[in-house]
């Protein structure tokens, strides 16, 4: 398992677009017909320590026991305010940039990759202060989904532009980048839940 975490989201990235919203017709519509994932055509490093993960998991856990996936955008907003990316209720760019620097040192080549990408989310979801933050499936959750949707915008962003060296030319990729361009989430196209595929 990679020391990097996401977004996030195993990091939470993983588990963070689990309870994605659109309900069974969202998730069957994003459920890929192929054994071959995100994570096999463009491999993204992680944005987050694995020990602070797993401590926003269990601290998830701890407060919303029976909710399963259901708290992954608290979750997320742990992770993100805990790096320093998410504060007052807004995205902090510069701070999630300085967060994640340490993390690309073995991966230069996502580095401007990661670096545009933050930027397309951050002015995506830079709502103003008084725009509701709780709604769909989290209207009961104390917390803002804006850093859930922050990361999974990332990652995606990034699988968009994944550099040539680290992109896969397997030609099942295209099954994968249809599905992203059909607005599915980075997260719900995963390992978990693909058929021939075990969660990690």
């Amino acid at each position: 398992m990679s020391p990097y975490v996401p977004l996030i989201l195993n990091v939470l990235l993983g588990a963070l677009v689990l309870g994605h919203p659109g309900g069974p017709d969202h998730h069957k519509k994003c459920a890929l017909n192929t054994t071959v994932t995100v994570e096999d055509c463009c491999k993204i490093p992680k944005l987050a320590t694995e020990e602070l993960f797993e401590k926003c998991k269990k601290e998830g856990h701890r407060k919303f026991p029976e909710a399963k996936s259901h708290h992954m955008p608290c979750v997320a907003n742990c992770i993100l305010t805990a790096m320093g990316g998410f504060a007052n209720d807004k995205l902090d760019k510069a701070g999630f940039k300085k967060a994640v620097q340490p993390l690309l040192k073995d991966n230069a080549a996502f580095v401007p990759v990661l670096d545009a990408a933050i930027d397309t989310c951050y002015s995506n979801l830079s709502f103003p202060s008084d725009t509701p933050m709780l709604g769909g499936a989290y209207t009961n959750l104390p917390c803002s989904t804006v850093p859930k949707m922050f990361i999974s915008c990332v990652y995606t962003e990034v699988f968009k532009n994944c550099p040539a060296t680290v992109k896969s030319q397997q030609k099942e990729c295209a099954a994968v980048n249809a599905k992203l361009n059909e607005g599915c989430p980075y997260f719900a196209l995963r390992k978990h839940g693909h058929k021939g595929k075990k969660d990690d």
